[in-house]
């Protein structure tokens, strides 16, 4: 075989059979490959035909709502343009249009790593401004890995992103993020370091430039405070103060992540709450990386071991994992990390002109620390951050990397004290693997975790010209609680042999509810389906194929947003290269906001090539009904029962519903219809 060069475009027409071709109407389109280093040998194995969630769904909109906008995206090929490629949004949280704008950041990433951007950032001056969001806009070309990329300011890591691959072309992407809740580092001057370690070399030749935006929102407050609850509903976005949590040596014009397990000890102590603190949040940012990339896939090794599984390629702690969050040594907050699957994962050709959900803007997760508020007042107590598996272990391989600022809310004029009162937290989870046939391993796994803290707080305060301050004049007195509850479940089927297969379907849910004197005040829910089917092919050698069905939900008191995605994609490794083939990806996305209104973005890709971009958003607040969208992929993984709309048992498994392998499909099933709350084996 003679030599490929990086990104050159391979005749997949030559080895796939020629009669699937033709059946299944596949053509030449866009290939790439890739360096095999992080998930080729991973990818040998790869999954049953077991069947993804018909999971995209979108809002049915009442008719008598009047549409504000709706627009067809021309789909336009422009010669010797570069191709964007499209991380789905809308423009919400809708601030109205900037009062400035600051280019704040140009640079090109070349060889950088350990060669970071390292600027100070100047504050605008004469400009009033209340809310912050930052755009990202990238531009490369050539052959390049995906990167992941950190903007710190005033040593705080603000936004946690990653690039999308070129693949022999010139392509671009922007996205734009709100930071409003640390727009008090935008008030002054500060270090500001972009960290996107970067290799560009004969082969590698993709130098990535980057200019980073921020744009500046003057947005009224409300100010009328008659009772306790309107006194915290109140209460700006933006904290007061931001606290890094890093190292006391590491200096703010450095980058700076702790990479967990090789760092088993992630504390610092919290020495700079003030008297006049009313409410202390932790934000945190925790990515798996490396072996920890994909640990929704991971085996664990007493299970991996009964079928010769190597650990390097399906690890070996299992499919679950938590950050845990602990003051001093007591649990305050369990953190479900969102599977970001980057632009160079499980299949590169699905996310080369639709990046994974997240990919652009890796989620960082909040745990409200204010009923430790009155401990954390006599400045003595330390934060502390693990990584578990969710199997009574903090083990797991290499790497988490995790980066977390303390948010403190202060009231000039206010003092406070108070007293922890007595909480409560719950933590169960079962995992059974077997084998199904002399080369089939099934594995089902759940956790389930809960968690109350609640302090007594007592605020007295003078006024001081903060409406804050004089409402506390009275004495306030309340009690401030932080509930949690999260439910993972993974039921996962890998075949060994000559055509080896994964399966992998998870559900991730949960909720935080932060209350006082239980009214709610700051109120969040989740949920993370996925779906991965990846099989080897017979034909060609060392081919395989990709099917996932995926999405995100986030809900707050004041907004929803529910995305989906939906896709397939061939691929084969030669060599230790990695060719992208034929691939299909559509994406939903509605959001709903009771200050913006409500906004759907449907958009589609086939081999590369954006087919379909089209969005509406409507003026108000629109209470939809959800309903299942009834798209099917280009060729169907599932056996659908009509009724119900998830997999049936196969007809192989049917006659053995009461052995193990039955558990494993009807599980599966159940996990698909009533979520992972039924995983109790």
């Amino acid at each position: 075989m003679s030599k490929l060069e990086e990104g050159d475009t391979i005749d997949l027409e030559k080895n796939y059979a020629k009669q699937e071709a033709q059946h299944r109407g596949w053509h030449d389109g866009f290939f790439y490959y890739r360096d095999r280093s992080r998930l080729c040998t991973r990818i040998a194995m790869v999954v049953a035909a077991l069947g993804l969630l018909r999971l995209s769904c979108w809002l049915t909109i009442s008719a008598c709502h009047q549409l504000q906008r709706e627009v067809i995206h021309p789909i336009e090929a422009v010669e010797d343009s570069p191709v964007n490629i499209i991380g789905v949004q809308s423009s919400f949280p809708d601030y109205g249009e900037p009062v400035a704008e600051q280019l704040i950041m140009g640079h090109e990433f070349k060889n950088s790593y350990g060669n970071p951007y390292v600027g100070t950032f100047e504050p605008l001056q004469g400009v009033e401004f209340s809310h912050v969001k930052l755009e990202l806009r990238a531009s490369t070309s050539g052959t390049q890995f995906d990167r992941l990329g950190h903007v710190y300011l005033g040593g705080a890591e603000i936004w946690r992103t990653s690039t999308a691959e070129p693949g022999k072309r010139d392509i671009k992407w922007s996205y734009v993020k709100d930071v409003s809740a640390y727009t008090s580092l935008f008030r002054k001057r500060n270090d500001l370091v972009v960290q996107l370690d970067n290799i560009v070399n004969e082969q590698y030749t993709g130098v990535i430039s980057v200019q980073l935006i921020a744009k500046y929102y003057n947005v009224p407050t409300k100010n009328e405070i008659k009772t306790i609850y309107d006194w915290y509903q109140s209460m700006p976005v933006q904290a007061t103060k931001v606290i890094p949590i890093r190292p006391v040596n590491v200096e703010p014009n450095q980058p700076f992540l702790w990479q967990f397990p090789r760092d088993d000890i992630i504390s610092t102590p919290l020495n700079e709450i003030n008297e006049n603190t009313t409410r202390v949040v932790v934000d945190v940012f925790a990515s798996g990386n490396a072996g920890e990339e994909f640990w929704y896939t991971h085996v664990e090794k007493r299970f991996g071991d009964l079928l010769g599984l190597p650990g390097e390629d399906f690890g070996r702690f299992g499919p679950l994992r938590f950050v845990e969050v602990y003051i001093d040594d007591e649990l305050a907050g369990n953190i479900v990390p969102f599977p970001v699957i980057y632009t160079g994962g499980i299949s590169p050709g699905l996310w080369n002109a639709i990046v994974g959900i997240n990919a652009y803007d890796v989620p960082s997760y909040r745990v409200d620390l204010t009923p430790f508020l009155p401990r954390l007042l006599q400045r003595r107590s330390r934060l502390r951050l693990v990584v578990s598996n969710g199997l009574g272990d903090v083990k797991t391989d290499n790497n988490w990397l995790i980066n977390a600022n303390v948010m403190v809310w202060e009231v000039t004029g206010v003092t406070v004290q108070g007293q922890e009162l007595p909480g409560d937290k719950k933590e169960d989870h079962e995992n059974i693997g077997f084998l199904s046939g002399a080369e089939t391993l099934a594995q089902i796994t759940s956790a389930d975790r809960s968690l109350c803290t609640i302090a007594r707080l007592h605020f007295r305060g003078a006024a001081n010209g903060d409406p804050h301050g004089a409402f506390a004049e009275n004495d306030q007195i309340l009690e401030y609680q932080w509930t949690e509850k999260a439910s993972v479940s993974n039921v996962q089927e890998v075949v060994k042999g000559p055509l080896g297969s994964q399966t992998v379907a998870s559900a991730y849910t949960g909720s935080g509810i932060a209350s006082v004197n239980d009214s709610s005040i700051d109120t969040t829910s989740f949920a993370y389906p996925l779906a991965l089917s990846t099989k080897e092919l017979s034909v060609p050698s060392n081919g395989f194929k990709v099917k996932i069905a995926r999405g995100y939900e986030y809900d707050t008191l004041q907004t929803s947003l529910h995305t989906a995605q939906n896709g397939t994609a061939l691929s084969q490794i030669i060599g230790n290269r990695y060719f992208g083939g034929p691939s299909s990806l559509r994406q939903t996305y509605d959001e709903q906001s009771v200050v913006s209104g409500s906004f759907h973005r449907l958009v589609q890709a086939r081999n590369g090539t954006i087919i379909r971009d089209s969005d509406r958003h409507l003026q108000n607040w629109v209470f939809a009904e959800a309903v299942m969208d009834d798209h099917d992929l280009s060729e169907s993984l599932l056996q659908s029962d009509p009724a119900s709309q998830v997999p049936q048992v196969p007809p192989s498994v049917q006659d053995a519903t009461s052995s193990r392998d039955g558990m494993l499909w009807q599980g599966h099933r159940e996990l698909l219809v009533r979520g992972p709350g039924f995983l109790k084996v």
